[in-house]
């Protein structure tokens, strides 16, 4: 059981350190490949950091990030988090909590469910006393983001993948 949940927190983990960063729905999030040089998920050094790209066929309004660098933050930095995850938890969850029928090598979370993800995110922030689902978490962050000094709406609206009228009527 405490492998299982060891598990569950660094799925959790991982997931959060994109979201920090950029707040995609949890379906573009399961759908993002990892492995091989044309992969979504990019690991590099720390120069470089944690890059993703969101091809339109995986987001649900077509729009699409190339190249985006997630970078360090306050509490934790992205590539440090989705590096462990990818060489510590990924391959328990592969090898063992993923029916072989299910598994996607080629994709970062390796066949999770939209269930089960969003399962172990409400567990999870409950159990941290911020019971949130994984859409919840996308329009936090982006209220954080659209109410901060000298804000750049367009911005906010290309990561959410909305308008910018969109953003201003809903997040400030």
């Amino acid at each position: 059981h405490q492998k299982k949940s060891a598990i569950a927190l660094g799925l959790a983990a991982c997931a959060a350190a994109i979201w920090t960063s950029l707040p995609l729905r949890i379906s573009t999030l399961l759908s993002l490949s990892y492995g091989g040089s044309e992969a979504d998920v990019q690991i590099h050094g720390a120069r470089r950091g944690l890059v993703l790209t969101t091809p339109p066929d995986i987001v649900k309004n077509g729009y699409s990030h190339r190249y985006i660098t997630l970078t360090p933050k306050q509490g934790g930095d992205p590539r440090k988090i989705v590096e462990w995850f990818v060489q510590t938890v990924r391959p328990l969850l592969l090898e063992e909590h993923i029916a072989p029928h299910k598994r996607r090598d080629n994709l970062l979370f390796g066949g999770v469910s939209y269930a089960r993800l969003s399962g172990i995110w409400r567990q999870t922030t409950l159990e941290a006393g911020v019971p949130m689902t994984p859409h919840q978490v996308r329009h936090a962050l982006a209220t954080l983001m659209a109410n901060q000094k000298d804000v750049d709406y367009s911005i906010i609206a290309a990561l959410l993948g909305d308008t910018e009228t969109t953003v201003r009527k809903n997040y400030v």
